[in-house]
C-alpha cells in the first residue's frame, strides 16, 4: 500500500501494510544494531518490524537507518541528537525522528483491548468514555496509545500506565485530536502533548513535551 501519511515537525511516517515480507528485504539494509533486533524478532511480526525500520531510512536519509539504543531502550540517531520512536500492530507501521523526545503508538483496533480496559483506564475515564457508548471504543484505545506514546517519550522503565501517566479529561473526536498528559514519578513532573488519529481499523498517537508559547 502507499504511504498513509507523513507529517513534517516532528517527522512521522505511517504506512498501512499490504506487503510480503520480502517486499521490505529487498529494500532494507541491515545495520549491527538490525541484525541483533532481527536474531530476536517474532516470526509474526518480522514484516512489520521492516517495515518501522524502511520508515526510518526514510525519514533519516540513511539505508541502514544509523540508531543505537540507550540503557533504557530508547533508540537514538548515532549520527547526531536526534530520537527515534518506532510502532506497529498488525497491518501498520509507524516511525518518529525529532530533535526532542517523542513517542509514537499505533494499536489495531480490537475487542480484547476494551476487555482489559480496567488495566490501562482509571474508574473515572471508563465512566466517562461510558457516557458516549458509540465513541467508546475510540475513546478507550486513545486512552491505550496515549499513554503508550507518553511511556516512551518519557524514557524511563517503570512508569504505571494508570498511576503515573496521568490524561486530562477530553472528549473523544472522530476525525482526530489533541490532549495533554503528565507524568509524575519520584516526585518529578513532566508535561507532554499527544495527538491522536483514528486510521481505517487502528488508533495512532504521537507525544512530544509540552512547551509553552
Amino acid at each position: 500500500m502507499p504511504l498513509s501519511f507523513e507529517i513534517a515537525q516532528p517527522r512521522l511516517m505511517v504506512w498501512e501494510i499490504a506487503e510480503e515480507e520480502v517486499f521490505w528485504l529487498d529494500r532494507l539494509e541491515f545495520s549491527a544494531t538490525m541484525r541483533e533486533e532481527w536474531s530476536h524478532c517474532h516470526p509474526g511480526h518480522r514484516t512489520e518490524w521492516l517495515a518501522t525500520r524502511w520508515l526510518a531510512a526514510e525519514l533519516s536519509g540513511q539505508n541502514p537507518p544509523s540508531y543505537r539504543k540507550d540503557e533504557r531502550g530508547k533508540p537514538w540517531s548515532v549520527d547526531g541528537d536526534g530520537q527515534f520512536s518506532f510502532s506497529h500492530t498488525r497491518g501498520w507501521a509507524a516511525a518518529m525522528l525529532s530533535d526532542r523526545a517523542v513517542g509514537v503508538d499505533v494499536q489495531r483496533l480490537e475487542e480484547k483491548t476494551l476487555r482489559i480496559r480496567h488495566k490501562f483506564m482509571l474508574p473515572e475515564e471508563i465512566a466517562l468514555g461510558e457516557a458516549e457508548p458509540d465513541n467508546f471504543p475510540g475513546f478507550a484505545h486513545v486512552h491505550w496509545c496515549a499513554r503508550e506514546a507518553v511511556y516512551k517519550a518519557h524514557g524511563l522503565r517503570g512508569l504505571d500506565f494508570r498511576a503515573d501517566i496521568l490524561l486530562e479529561p477530553f472528549r473523544f473526536d472522530p476525525s482526530g485530536g489533541l490532549l495533554r498528559a503528565r507524568t509524575r514519578k519520584n516526585g518529578a513532573e513532566k508535561e507532554f502533548e499527544v495527538f491522536y488519529r483514528p486510521l481505517r481499523d487502528a488508533m495512532l498517537a504521537y507525544a512530544t513535551p509540552f512547551e509553552m508559547p
